[in-house]
Formats: structure tokens, C-alpha cells, sequence
């Protein structure tokens, strides 16, 4: 049995039945990944960000749902408007929230074909990403989503992995453009 962010309000554990991990190959992730790992997440892939269902699936399962959300469909800009029912200071504590935009935007990018902005709203600030802005500055996007669909290894190692790394995540954030 592994422990994954002890003592802090997003704790959880990873009971290893399978004995496949070891101290060094544990997934270190922020995030519950039973529920946000690509291993979940994936089955939410769509060429569309026209599909509602599919579309609020995936942002159920992403990190930062626990704190409620709704969402919009800019379906002439091919954008997505999400609006989370907290505010983006009161719960970043260790950066949590400032991970889970990086997190969310990398995921739904991945997942959703023709999804070419994000709009993440918050009670008080407003961030907003573009695909290109990812393509261009998230190093190892283009090994994550490949011509033959999500590696899940390179997710894995270069998005979960990545999210621990504080100054990488300061990095993104500069792209998210905090209005």
C-alpha cells in the first residue's frame, strides 16, 4: 500500500495487489489517478467538442470537479467555457490548482481533436489556453499525442510525472493567460 499526498485534503491510496510497483515506480501523481488517469480519462477521446456528454464526462473526471463546475460549448470557436464554483487562491495550496489548469488543459487537448481553446473560470480570475500555445510551449506534447492516437506510457511520464515539478508548473502557467 502506497500513500499519495499524506495529510493533505486530496489524499489517497494505491493498494498494489499486483505487487507492480516499487518505491522508485510508484505514480507519484497530484491527483487521484483512478479517476484522472489516462487510463480512465482515455475512453473520453472524441474528434468533437460537440459532444455534451462526453465532454462533461471527461471534466467529471478531471481534477478540480470536486469543487463543482458547469461549462459551455463555443461551438463556432470550437472552445470550451468552464466555469468551477471555487476560487482559484482559496485551494492552492502546494499549487494544486495551478497543476490541475496544466493537467486539464494537456488532458483535454489530448482527448478532444478540435478543441482549440479553454477557458477555465474561477470566482475572481479567469485563464484561457490555446491549442497552439500547448503545441508550442508544453515540451514532449507532440510524444504524448502521436499520429496513432495517446501514448499512455508518455502521458504518463511526461504530463502525471511532470505535474510535481513546481517550477515546470509556474512554467505553464505563464502560457495560461490570467485574466
Amino acid at each position: 500500500m502506497y500513500e499519495n499526498r499524506k495529510n493533505h485534503f486530496n489524499e489517497y491510496l494505491i493498494i498494489d495487489t499486483k505487487k507492480t510497483y516499487t518505491i522508485d515506480t510508484v505514480p507519484i501523481s497530484p491527483f487521484n489517478r483512478e479517476i484522472s488517469g489516462i487510463h480512465n480519462i482515455i475512453k473520453y477521446k472524441n474528434p468533437y467538442i460537440g459532444n455534451n456528454s462526453n465532454t462533461g464526462n471527461l471534466l467529471n473526471s478531471l481534477p478540480l470537479s470536486e469543487y463543482g463546475f458547469v461549462f459551455e460549448i463555443d461551438a463556432d470557436n470550437r472552445g470550451l467555457i468552464i466555469d468551477y464554483h471555487t476560487t482559484d487562491w482559496y485551494h492552492n495550496e502546494e499549487f494544486y490548482i495551478d497543476k490541475a489548469l496544466v493537467y486539464n488543459a494537456v488532458s483535454a487537448f489530448s482527448l478532444i481533436d478540435n478543441l482549440e481553446y479553454i477557458q477555465f473560470n474561477f470566482s475572481g480570475s479567469t485563464y484561457s489556453i490555446t491549442r497552439d500555445a500547448i503545441i508550442q510551449n508544453y515540451p514532449y506534447f507532440e510524444k504524448i499525442l502521436t499520429t496513432s492516437g495517446i501514448n499512455q506510457e508518455n502521458f504518463n511520464l511526461y504530463v502525471e510525472r511532470k505535474m510535481n515539478d513546481n517550477a515546470f508548473v509556474q512554467d505553464m502557467m505563464a502560457y495560461l493567460n490570467k485574466q
